[in-house]
């Protein structure tokens, strides 16, 4: 017999980021992807146009660990040095490890995310046009 982790999964990366970028959207961000902070990459940077303060945003679709956090803290650091004092940083994940949540206690402007799945029950004798896109 074997374990399944019945609770909701994205299939993938890319179905996160797709999702950030909606969620961006929708809340009045303009923001670029796989951004260069140095010599580092974050995955997304943030802002409201008329807010001072940039966002930085990097994403795991599993559990974010302590390296995770360390590396999102060096990459705020030196956003903030060299380009916006007033960054602050989110990590979205599915879970955290302690490690994480116990690195993240330290700085106020580092704020963990999860995420949710949500799953929708559509009657397939519905038109097409209310069916989901095939993903392939």
């Amino acid at each position: 017999m074997y374990d399944y982790d019945y609770r909701p999964q994205l299939a993938s990366d890319t179905d996160l980021r797709d999702a950030v970028r909606r969620m961006l959207t929708r809340e009045g961000y303009e923001f670029s992807e796989y951004a260069a902070v140095g010599e580092y990459r974050v995955d997304f940077v943030a802002c409201k146009p008329e807010a001072p303060d940039h966002l930085l945003i990097s994403l795991a679709a599993g559990a974010a660990d302590l390296a995770m956090v360390g590396r999102i803290l060096a990459l705020l650091g030196r956003y903030r040095e060299e380009q916006n004092s007033n960054a602050r940083a989110w990590i979205i994940a599915k879970d955290f490890t302690a490690g994480a949540w116990d690195a993240a206690k330290v700085c106020p402007d580092l704020t963990l995310k999860w995420y949710l799945v949500s799953v929708s029950i559509i009657d397939a004798r519905e038109p097409t046009a209310a069916r989901p896109p095939v993903q392939g």
